[in-house]
């Protein structure tokens, strides 16, 4: 089961856009501002129900948006995401017969359309008393608050015109995240200078930790360990702290008349992993710390993290698509780095 393709209609520069998607890794390469992360995004804005703006249109429809009245076909303006998704007859159909329209056997892909809707109505409701000065300006201020998120099936692109709009089967974003499990690494990684985290701690060694708490499900057996491995130091600490407080247990006691103060370890492995941890560079005796590697290695580094943590969910949560996304992966790394990412990224 895979997607086959993605169209983009109306969002910012993408007017009318559709891109094929390979089996595995796809990379979609071109100059700045062409709308390559319009493409990354726009999934993530109907899979997690993110709100839009008036920038968010193309600018060929923002004087049309200024002049909605009752006659406006609002269809036109529609942000749309459109998705063709091939099946095989041996998948497993369980998530993606809520899709399936269509029971000639021979046909083997669905159609799901993504929209963002203006709700024409309520829009006119606010804006009515409004010269046209006026009405531009609220449009532009508050047209986020009058979109509509719909989930279509279709079997024919001309099935989203409004005219063929009762051929439509709308289904929910809910039964689309039982089929699909998207994540995103956005182009803002927060991967900084040695000049900026010399006095901090490193995202890499952050991400360390989050790499850790998503292995507890599918690595129980090494969590276990190292938990037990903590118990046993919380124990040896017990004893330790009750002969270094004990003459501060003992005033305490005797003033507050109490006999239950005391002072225990509480160590755990999540907080340990949090608090205690680092990454470094070299060997054991002579290492570097994390910020004072370059910038190239620090976000290819970050990446490889998020990809393990992404990973490790695609795994637990076992949907039938599995979108991973990276924003810029090139940041930072100069060409012959990047070629050799791109092979090792297909690879993985």
């Amino acid at each position: 089961m895979k997607i086959k393709n993605i169209q983009v209609q109306n969002f910012r520069l993408l007017r009318d856009s559709k891109l094929n998607l390979n089996k595995n890794v796809s990379w979609l390469i071109g100059k700045n501002n062409t709308g390559k992360t319009s493409f990354l995004i726009l999934f993530d804005y109907f899979y997690n129900k993110r709100k839009f703006d008036f920038n968010d249109f193309s600018k060929g429809l923002r004087n049309h948006i200024y002049d909605i009245n009752n006659e406006t076909d609002i269809h036109q303006f529609s942000i749309r995401l459109l998705l063709e998704i091939e099946y095989k007859k041996q998948d497993n159909l369980k998530n993606i017969s809520e899709f399936i329209t269509d029971l000639e056997s021979e046909n083997t892909v669905v159609k799901i359309a993504f929209e963002a809707i203006i709700d024409k109505e309520k829009l006119l409701e606010q804006t009515e008393l409004l010269n046209k000065e006026e009405k531009k300006k609220f449009i532009c201020k508050r047209i986020g608050e009058f979109i509509k998120y719909k989930v279509n099936i279709y079997e024919d692109i001309e099935d989203i015109n409004s005219e063929n709009r009762y051929k439509l089967v709308e289904t929910d974003i809910e039964f689309v995240k039982k089929l699909i499990n998207f994540q995103l690494i956005n182009a803002k990684r927060n991967v900084s200078s040695s000049e900026e985290l010399s006095n901090g701690k490193g995202i890499l060694s952050l991400l360390t930790t989050k790499y850790f708490n998503s292995q507890n499900d599918l690595l129980p057996e090494k969590v276990k360990q190292l938990n037990e491995l903590i118990s046993k130091i919380d124990s040896d600490l017990d004893i330790q702290y009750n002969n270094f407080f004990e003459p501060f247990l003992k005033n305490a006691n005797d003033f507050l008349n109490m006999k239950e103060i005391r002072v225990e370890s509480d160590l755990e492995s999540k907080s340990l992993i949090s608090n205690a941890s680092k990454v470094v560079y070299g060997d054991r005796d002579n290492y570097l710390p994390e910020y004072l590697n370059g910038l190239g290695y620090m976000n290819i580094l970050y990446l490889l993290l998020n990809i393990e943590i992404s990973r490790t969910k695609f795994l637990m949560d076992k949907k039938d698509i599995n979108i991973f996304c990276i924003e810029e992966p090139e940041a930072h790394t100069h060409p012959q780095m990047q070629y050799i990412f791109a092979r090792e990224i297909d690879r993985i």
